[in-house]
């Protein structure tokens, strides 16, 4: 790995850097994904997202632990950084590849204070390219997530790994739960069409969409909180302590007015917050 031609020598030539490499390198558990769809492969510089391919991924633990092998799907994703070489992905773990979703404890010991499922149909790959280094390089996400979950709010887990794509290294990158109804039907019991997955938007005027679901549950909720006495009326179908949490987390950064919402009318389970921009949050 380290004499691959797209390492870059200024590193592993480096006096100083070079004799770090190997433990670098094993410090990480790694991923490889294994595509043969010579489109996916071939457009390293397009902009071409959510278009799924077969994949194989295979789980390698440094320390010669048992890891996976399975089938899948694979996609990039991304919003407005998709420019750059290094891509964000998003694995599907689907029927028709072989397993319907993927078993295994990918965050045991990255709990954070909330225990994380081993049961996954989608994860992403985050390649840090929104989390430039004047927006706290790969760590706003990692820090938001990571005290959301502290706090005791629900939030996606991750860790950094490193990832090969047919063999050749891409970096690391942020492997992260993906934030959805059916992630919050996993932790609350239930199906995923039971959850209202609410995209909130309020930087330059106020767009709210349903990710998953509908916003009828949403609206019916913000009729209440416009009434004369919203606290009482909210109970139940906002989790007042939860959302405290997010607010105190949220105004201590420096992310944009971005949210992400979650409840269920059906599992009674109260709208639940945490931000969808964290990127520049340090």
């Amino acid at each position: 790995v380290i004499k691959q031609e797209t390492m870059r020598t200024q590193i592993t030539e480096s006096a100083e850097y070079a004799p770090q490499m190997h433990d670098a390198l094993t410090a990480l558990p790694s991923l490889s994904l294994a595509v043969e769809d010579a489109e996916f492969v071939g457009s390293g510089t397009s902009n071409t997202n959510d278009v799924e391919s077969q994949t194989s991924v295979e789980w390698l633990n440094p320390d010669g632990t048992k890891g996976f092998q399975v089938d899948g799907g694979i996609s990039r994703f991304g919003g407005y950084f998709t420019n750059f070489a290094k891509k964000s992905f998003r694995l599907y773990f689907r029927k028709r590849y072989g397993a319907a979703t993927l078993k295994y404890p990918l965050f045991r010991g990255h709990e954070f204070g909330s225990p994380p499922v081993e049961e996954f149909d989608s994860l992403n790959l985050r390649s840090g390219s929104h989390d430039m280094n004047q927006r706290g390089a790969y760590m706003s996400n990692r820090f938001v997530d990571d005290s959301m979950l502290e706090m005791g709010g629900t939030a996606p887990h991750g860790r950094f790994i490193h990832v090969y794509l047919n063999g050749i290294y891409w970096g690391q990158y942020h492997l992260r739960e993906r934030w959805n109804a059916a992630m919050f039907a996993s932790y609350f019991g239930g199906s995923e069409s039971e959850y209202d997955a609410i995209n909130g938007n309020d930087n330059f005027t106020s767009d709210f969409k349903a990710f998953d679901g509908t916003l009828d549950y949403w609206r019916e909720t913000e009729d209440l909180a416009r009434d004369g006495q919203p606290w009482t009326a909210l109970q139940g179908r906002v989790d007042m302590a939860d959302y405290l949490d997010f607010m105190m987390l949220w105004s201590t950064g420096d992310s944009e007015s971005e949210f992400q919402s979650v409840g269920s009318r059906s599992r009674q389970v109260p709208f639940k917050f945490y931000m969808k921009d964290a990127d520049g949050w340090l």
